[in-house]
Order: C-alpha cells, then structure tokens, then sequence
C-alpha cells in the first residue's frame, strides 16, 4: 500500500484535490484543521484506478464546551437567585438555542456547546 505524501493547498471551500494519481491504494490523514474543529486523524482507505474520479467526504465535529451561570442578588452575592429563566442565543446560528432555569442553589450548567 502507498502512501499518498503530496503538498497541498486547501481551498476555502474545503476541497482538496490530488491529480495525476496512478492506479493503487492511498492512505489520506488529515494533517490539519481550522481552529473551530476538532482535528479527524482516521486513515482514509482510498481505492484509486486508472481514468476515475474518486470523490470522498469527510466530516469535523465542531469543538465545544460548557457554561455554568450563577445568578446572584446585585447587593449580596451570597444570596442565589432559583427559578430564574434564561434563553441561550447563539450568534452563530443566529437563533434561540435553548431556554434554561436556575437551580434552587442558582445555577445553570449546560454542556456541549459548539464554540465561537
């Protein structure tokens, strides 16, 4: 099995392309992604022959995180504020993504954000 080892420029709208390939197996890593995602370090099993297009796609799984809010009196940040209602907007997708209440102990802990 070969390895493919060529260079190259990804374009902005996230095709590579390898040309002038010949027929054989080709192993493709990827190296590299953009900060917002989780890197995919699978080996691609790819089955090249002689005057084909192989068209593969891969997927990255956006890197998230989690949020805790306390809500607290404006005087006395000893005293936490329960039942309290929020609604979590993302900029990204330009929407409501979910509407939260606090804890008796005023908190809220949400997981698996996607980030930025």
């Amino acid at each position: 099995m070969e390895q493919l080892c060529k260079m190259l420029q990804q374009m902005t709208n996230g095709i590579a392309t390898f040309s002038n390939l010949k027929p054989n197996t080709y192993i493709l890593v990827e190296t590299s992604t953009n900060e917002d995602y989780i890197i995919d370090t699978t080996e691609h099993k790819i089955e090249v022959g002689y005057d084909v297009t192989i068209t593969k796609e891969l997927t990255n799984e956006h890197k998230k995180g989690n949020l805790k809010i306390v809500k607290v009196d404006k005087d006395n940040h000893e005293i936490r504020l329960g039942n309290v209602p929020f609604d979590l907007y993302s900029v990204e997708l330009d929407k409501i993504i979910g509407t939260y209440k606090t804890s008796v102990d005023g908190e809220i802990y949400i997981e698996n954000i996607r980030t930025r």
